[in-house]
């Protein structure tokens, strides 16, 4: 199975495993191709097909145009104490939270409304840092310079010079490193602004370093995603708590 497909599969079998119904919503009908390889063969009727997840067996059953002929399939299977598990797939169709035909299945178990983009994200990111999976699949919106720069001030304290909290030394400072005129004046401008709300709440000046970028070079692997590998890792949020006048301005990256 395509590792992408095997993921899915995994989300599958822990949804099925935690409430047996799974109400599978795909409006974009972009998982056509992983149900078609779960379900090995080519759909014949709307009839339920048995589909191993994972360890776990689950009853198919596909939305092919009638809400009301896929609960009639459904609810004889879910009658008994003995019910099997059970995904109900429905690609092309959107959910209706308020009067969905299903919603006696979907209150019994649990609806699923995946992104097939969020998934393959979760799967490259196991293998790639989060700056080359953003390359690959980009995000539909882009975050703007302004964007960086508030949370870069909220979530540290830019105040401490050469430390944060416990940790001090040269490479513990605060810096931006701009890659031109405007970045320069965006970053200068947001200083100025951040200090004055700093002052107010009784710290003192920011000693953040801004200079144009230089070379640039990689830490070693074991620095790279540091807190994915070490979930329980020192590395703290050191922010002052105090709100950066600067509001986002998240654009469209079409």
């Amino acid at each position: 199975m395509h590792p992408l497909h095997d993921y899915v599969a995994r989300q599958l079998e822990a949804k099925v495993d935690a409430r047996r119904i799974v109400v599978f919503y795909d409006e974009r009908a972009e998982f056509r191709p992983f149900v078609d390889e779960l379900r090995g063969a080519a759909r014949t009727s709307s009839e339920p097909v048995p589909v191993a997840l994972g360890a776990k067996t689950a009853r198919l059953v596909e939305y092919a145009g009638s809400m009301f002929e896929l609960r009639a399939v459904v609810e004889p299977l879910v009658s008994g104490d003995d019910a099997p598990a059970i995904v109900l797939y429905l690609p092309g169709a959107p959910h209706d939270a308020k009067g969905s035909v299903l919603m006696e299945l979907e209150k019994a178990g649990t609806t699923w409304k995946p992104s097939l983009k969020q998934l393959a994200r979760n799967v490259l990111l196991q293998r790639y840092t989060l700056g080359v999976v953003d390359e690959l699949l980009p995000h539909e919106r882009r975050v703007t310079y302004e964007d960086l720069l508030k949370v870069f001030w909220e979530h540290h304290d830019p105040t401490q010079g050469m430390r944060q909290g416990n940790d001090v030394g040269t490479h513990y400072r605060s810096a931006i490193f701009t890659h031109s005129d405007a970045q320069m004046a965006s970053a200068l401008a947001s200083r100025d602004a951040y200090q004055v709300v700093l002052t107010k709440a009784r710290y003192g000046a920011i000693t953040t370093e801004i200079a144009p970028a230089g070379p640039f070079y990689f830490a070693e692997d074991h620095h790279q995603q540091y807190l994915s590998k070490n979930p329980a890792g020192y590395c703290p949020d050191h922010g002052t708590g105090v709100a950066c006048p600067i509001a986002f301005r998240g654009v469209s990256a079409e």
